[in-house]
């Protein structure tokens, strides 16, 4: 013998991997055939200290309450953003927050964007900056690809990792010969 060839590849085409093998691997890889979903906010914030005084908390609160009551008559809420918001930032641009995901906003903010439905603004929500006034733009449910559309991939995946396995196997008793 002057050499041998030893292939993963080679090793294991000649058997088609089992439904509940392909099932299996469907669901163990089910992040790499699911796109995430996706919410797009806008906030109006009303600042509040966070030593504000009773009477202070509650002048911030009605004048949430009386933007959050123009917004639910159909007033835009772009403007009611550039013209009433404290957070300098996001004001200019209607309130925008952008896309919103998981652990950027604070979390009594964060709760309130993925309980709204599109269009749909939200009760006031006090956060450590104040009142926010919250209204979700864009909502894109997560997605899964079908196992039948993946199955083709699927397959390969599976006859890959089954020929590695047996190339380990066949590797290790041949270097025992």
């Amino acid at each position: 013998v002057e050499y041998l060839r030893l292939s993963a590849g080679d090793l294991n085409q000649n058997q088609p991997p089992t439904e509940e093998e392909l099932k299996k691997a469907y669901s163990e890889e089910a992040a790499r055939y699911t796109v995430p979903e996706k919410r797009r906010a806008s906030h109006i914030l009303i600042s509040l200290a966070a030593e504000a005084s009773e009477n202070q908390a509650k002048e911030a609160l009605a004048k949430i309450q009386d933007i959050a009551k123009q917004a639910r008559a159909g007033a835009d809420f772009a403007g009611l953003a550039k013209k009433h918001s404290a957070d300098s930032v996001t004001a200019s641009q209607g309130g925008d927050l952008g896309e919103i995901r998981r652990g950027v906003l604070p979390k009594e903010l964060e709760d309130t964007v993925y309980t709204l439905k599109s269009s749909e603004v939200s009760q006031p929500v006090r956060s450590t900056y104040g009142y926010h006034l919250v209204k979700l733009t864009a909502h894109t449910p997560e997605k899964r690809k079908a196992f039948a559309d993946v199955r083709k991939e699927l397959v390969e995946s599976v006859r890959r990792r089954h020929g590695e396995e047996r190339f380990f196997d066949v590797a290790e008793k041949f270097r025992n010969l």
